[in-house]
């Protein structure tokens, strides 16, 4: 479908209140199961941001705020209010940077492993440089089983490597520089006035268990929670117990029966 300009990819799934699901770095293919899981509940809405799984990128497209208004776009052409927002890494920086700006159609958010702001002093590296590591040292600091992960991406054919190299490029499009941070994103956090829960894996070493900590800390409503033996994705090493947080958080607007049925599956 086109969002004003914007020819983009965005997959419908599922039956039940309306979710949005935003996808990290790596594009949104490699969370099918978790979105699988979601739809057993909500109506799944999770777009393919531009320039990943192979779309193409506006010209004028080259920072988050782009992508934070291409997704109020996405919400306002699809019409979804009293949504949940879910972003993993990236796509919890984008979903706070859309929320700053109108979090009217947003009912709660879920940040996973969340980037996009900085604690520290300029100097202090608080998110791992993920153009400057190899493969190898990667997949140590972002996942709890590094030898699964590597096995995964071996297992790539030609064209879903190509798909991931340009995932790639389109990351260092966007967030380059500065590295994976809005040095305005954490004055501004105090305007995301719904509740959010902020979700860190134990075994995640792109950010800390205290970066975090202070975004949920910085956030009117914000709620920490730990997701144990999983990494910097965890939609993709802990599926099953991503969603269990996200249905826990969101049992209020759910009901106990909706909630029951889906952790039924």
């Amino acid at each position: 479908m086109h969002v004003g300009p914007v020819a983009t990819e965005i997959l419908i799934t599922g039956e039940g209140p309306p979710l949005f699901f935003l996808h990290p770095e790596l594009g949104r293919r490699d969370g099918s199961e978790f979105i699988e899981r979601l739809s057993a509940r909500f109506k799944v809405y999770a777009p393919s941001l531009p320039g990943y799984d192979g779309t193409p990128v506006p010209s004028d497209f080259d920072s988050i705020e782009d992508l934070a208004y291409f997704g109020l776009d996405v919400l306002a052409a699809l019409d979804l209010t009293g949504i949940v927002v879910i972003g993993v890494s990236l796509g919890a920086w984008i979903a706070a940077a859309m929320a700053i700006k109108d979090i009217s159609r947003m009912n709660r958010l879920a940040l996973v492993a969340p980037v996009g702001v900085k604690f520290g002093a300029r100097d202090t590296r608080e998110i791992a440089d993920l153009f400057s590591l190899t493969p190898e040292e990667f997949d140590a600091l972002a996942y709890g089983d590094p030898v699964a992960a590597a096995a995964r991406y071996a297992a790539l054919d030609n064209d879903q490597m190509h798909r991931f190299a340009g995932n790639y490029e389109a990351t260092a499009r966007y967030a380059w520089l500065p590295y994976m941070y809005d040095p305005k994103l954490l004055s501004r956090l105090y305007r995301i006035r719904r509740p959010t829960l902020c979700v860190w894996g134990t075994k995640d070493r792109v950010v800390s268990e205290d970066y975090v900590r202070n975004f949920a800390e910085a956030l009117p409503d914000g709620t920490f929670v730990l997701l144990p033996g999983t990494g910097h994705f965890p939609h993709i090493e802990d599926p099953a117990g991503l969603t269990e947080r996200i249905l826990s958080f969101a049992a209020s607007d759910l009901g106990p029966n909706h909630v029951a049925a889906c952790r039924s599956r």
